[in-house]
């Protein structure tokens, strides 16, 4: 009687786990979809829309950092910018060497004028990714509104140094040589 136990048992689990493998395969790519749907809206500016397929993928995925980061974006294009920052806060709660938040997260504080938490944000981005000009520039027009103009032309040098047409054109303006600054 045992040995049919056993045997129901392997029987029972060779059908069960081809299924829960297709299904995790299924859920992955409904999640996959809802991802890519979303970010099509959000690139064709249907903000609602794509909040709604985050919103979706988050229900089947809810430490999914892509669809965290990409509503924020939608809800900051929204002009939802505290909404934005739970969205990015959550990300980073999941994942916090994500640069990404931080550098949106910056960018929303930046809309609130919260200049003290968009430079820590934007300092959190440098840490991680030293590369991305525009955490730069964001960070020098935070401390610009923080009183730190010396700071401010540090990052835009860094921008500059790292290709940003916008800040070279900016340093030019204040006849700032930017190829010689240290």
């Amino acid at each position: 009687m045992r040995i049919c136990s056993v045997f129901s048992l392997l029987l029972f689990c060779a059908f069960l786990f081809p299924t829960l493998a297709q299904s995790q395969d299924s859920q992955n790519r409904d999640i996959l979809l809802l991802l890519q749907e979303g970010i099509h809206r959000l690139n064709q500016k249907e903000y609602e829309a794509a909040i709604n397929f985050f919103n979706e993928a988050l229900k089947l995925s809810p430490n999914n950092t892509i669809a965290l980061i990409n509503r924020g974006i939608a809800e900051a294009r929204l002009g939802q910018f505290r909404a934005a920052i739970l969205s990015y806060t959550a990300a980073l709660n999941i994942d916090s060497s994500e640069f990404r938040a931080y550098y949106n997260r910056g960018r929303a504080y930046m809309d609130i004028q919260d200049y003290a938490r968009a430079l820590s944000d934007f300092s959190q981005a440098i840490r991680l990714d030293s590369g991305y000009a525009n955490a730069y520039i964001n960070r020098a027009n935070a401390r610009m509104q923080l009183g730190d103009s010396t700071g401010a032309y540090q990052d835009y040098i860094q921008a500059a140094k790292l290709g940003s047409t916008k800040s070279r054109e900016f340093l030019k303006a204040r006849g700032i040589d930017w190829e010689k600054a240290k």
